[in-house]
């Protein structure tokens, strides 16, 4: 068990020094192309990290990981190609190699987002529907922070002037189904980091 707690602290370190050194590598202008371009494996490490630590590990939590993942994704590319889900959007170089116009790291970025709101409101509530509607919250409270830095570094651009309130409103339902298959599968979310 110590061992087990010692580990969790030290990914925690890890993480928190990864963040704090992203956050001044995208702060200081000489250093900001070189950490755009390692954006994405920055996210690969948050879940490499993530997923080490995750109880228990089944064979539905692994189909239920990539069904988030490539459901992110599928959500992602109707929403660019249609742009009726979030508005109108594209995404630029910075979330790296893209399938149809739509990073691969945008599922990793759903799972990590969702899991981490769903782990959350476990804490908070064992009523299920009041879980699902925490976990949209936090994943639309993320989304306003994400999208003013997301636009500033090239992740994506908005068409219009402003972020459109139709993309909260979408992440918030796009989340509460998520939470809703998430919460129905009955996967209990243990993380000690």
């Amino acid at each position: 068990m110590a061992k087990k707690n010692k580990n969790s602290r030290v990914a925690i370190g890890i993480l928190i020094i990864l963040h704090i050194v992203g956050a001044v590598g995208f702060v200081i202008p000489s250093l900001t192309p070189l950490f755009k371009q390692l954006v994405p494996y920055h996210l690969l490490i948050t879940l490499v990290i993530l997923l080490a630590f995750h109880q228990p590990w089944k064979g539905k939590f692994i189909l239920c990981a990539l069904l988030i993942m490539l459901a992110g994704w599928f959500i992602e590319w109707v929403g660019v190609q249609t742009g009726k889900i979030f508005g109108q959007y594209h995404y630029g170089a910075t979330l790296g190699y893209k399938v149809d116009g739509i990073p691969l790291m945008i599922g990793v970025n759903w799972l990590i987002l969702l899991y981490c709101s769903f782990f959350l409101a476990e804490k908070i509530t064992k009523i299920q529907w009041l879980k699902y509607i925490l976990t949209a919250v936090f994943m639309v409270l993320m989304d306003v922070l994400i999208e003013p830095v997301a636009v500033r570094y090239d992740y994506w651009q908005w068409h219009t002037l402003h972020i459109p309130l139709q993309n909260y409103i979408a992440w918030g339902i796009v989340s509460f189904v998520m939470a809703i298959g998430l919460g129905s599968l009955k996967i209990k979310l243990q993380n000690s980091v």
